[in-house]
């Protein structure tokens, strides 16, 4: 089977999912400081989700308590709780103030099983130049290991499960030039205008040349099983007892 026909597979089973959950991680390499982010998906068609996610001080690691965050929709209404602040907002703009400080993977999962989030985004699951490197197995489960383009050359790998097409690994490789960085805080910072969201604490120049990969792991992963209600109820003293 192509690598194209891989790809397709596992959208169109996203697609089918009635629900999905997963427990995962995110890690980069080589990385600053500690950069590990933990976080859960919860997700019901066709518009209720919760993505919630911990990350720790870069200096103090898991010696200090983890920052807790989260959005999610009821599926009539979306929310974030982040800095210890309940805001309800558009699922779009809650999706887009969520993906830095997770680290990317609030919008990994919750765009291939709705693509309407993803916008006019380049989305990682619709790679080019897409081909199997071969099969290999990740949390004794066996996988097929793709390999593409999403915005440069072989900057995209993914590990997916050969029974239920379902996503077990993710690698987002990063090798940008000076000149590069500076664009792509440029785009982030209109992003965050268009969004009405605070500026003042993205990194400011020299941008230096930056080589590294972000490895998200999906363990965990049940779909079509059911998911209390409970999961997705807007409970601010719930939050704020956290």
């Amino acid at each position: 089977m192509t690598a194209e026909r891989i790809l397709k597979n596992v959208q169109d089973a996203y697609l089918g999912f009635d629900s999905y959950s997963d427990i995962g991680t995110v890690e980069r390499v080589p990385p600053i400081g500690e950069s590990s982010v933990e976080f859960k998906t919860y997700f019901v068609r066709p518009m209720k989700f919760r993505f919630e996610w911990s990350d720790w001080h870069p200096h103090w690691g898991k010696e200090h308590a983890a920052r807790q965050s989260m959005i999610w929709s009821d599926g009539n209404h979306s929310y974030s709780w982040l800095l210890g602040e309940v805001i309800s907002e558009p699922v779009l703009r809650a999706l887009a103030g969520a993906s830095g400080i997770s680290s990317g993977a609030a919008l990994k999962i919750l765009r291939l099983l709705n693509p309407e989030w993803a916008g006019s985004n380049p989305v990682w699951y619709k790679m080019q130049d897409s081909r199997l490197v071969n099969e290999e197995v990740v949390d004794n489960i066996c996988c097929s290991h793709l390999l593409g383009k999403t915005l440069k050359p072989d900057d995209t790998e993914v590990w997916i499960d050969k029974y239920d097409q379902t996503i077990r690994r993710l690698r987002i490789n990063t090798n940008m030039t000076a000149e590069e960085h500076v664009e792509q805080w440029a785009s982030r910072l209109a992003d965050f205008k268009k969004w009405g969201m605070p500026t003042n604490d993205l990194p400011k120049a020299p941008f230096q040349p930056v080589k590294y990969y972000q490895e998200y792991s999906y363990r965990h992963v049940t779909i079509n099983e059911p998911l209390s209600d409970e999961l997705f109820a807007f409970n601010p003293s719930e939050l704020s007892s956290r």
